[in-house]
């Protein structure tokens, strides 16, 4: 795909998406998500979910989970065919930017210790690793580094 005329537009997730989600969850996670489980974020005030959209086709999402003066940044995926065209990381800032207007100070997430590629994403974007989860992941069982952003 040609990347100087790829668009994508970023938008709050709706019911509607919620079954596309889900869809896309099953395919990068190896513990999904169900769709009722991301139905149940869209009227929750204390989750933020949005979508990446190409061509009426959600081909990615970012969501956290915002408490108190923190958000954890629950899942982040895009669609295979669509890596390595910087939707991740605007999923990354957009979601930053809505929680910067929670007045949140931190931002967390765990990713997988061999996830490299995330791994540079997030820390590129001013992620540093804080701690280590043992075990933290299943299917396979792997540990999940610990991360943070200060926003303040």
């Amino acid at each position: 795909m040609n990347r100087e005329i790829f668009t994508v537009t970023i938008r709050h997730m709706e019911a509607r998406d919620a079954t596309y989600v889900a869809e896309l969850e099953k395919k990068v996670f190896s513990q999904p998500w169900s769709e009722k489980a991301f139905r149940d974020t869209i009227d929750n005030d204390d989750y933020i979910y949005i979508v990446a959209e190409h061509e009426n086709a959600i081909v990615g999402y970012a969501g956290c989970i915002v408490s108190a003066d923190g958000a954890d940044i629950t899942n982040i995926a895009v669609a295979e065919n669509y890596r390595r065209m910087g939707i991740a990381e605007e999923l990354l800032r957009q979601t930053e930017t809505l929680v910067r207007k929670r007045h949140v100070q931190a931002v967390y997430l765990e990713v997988r210790q061999s996830n490299t590629g995330a791994r540079r994403l997030y820390e590129k974007n001013g992620f540093t690793q804080i701690g280590v989860r043992r075990n933290f992941y299943q299917k396979p069982l792997e540990d999940a580094l610990l991360m943070a952003k200060n926003l303040q």
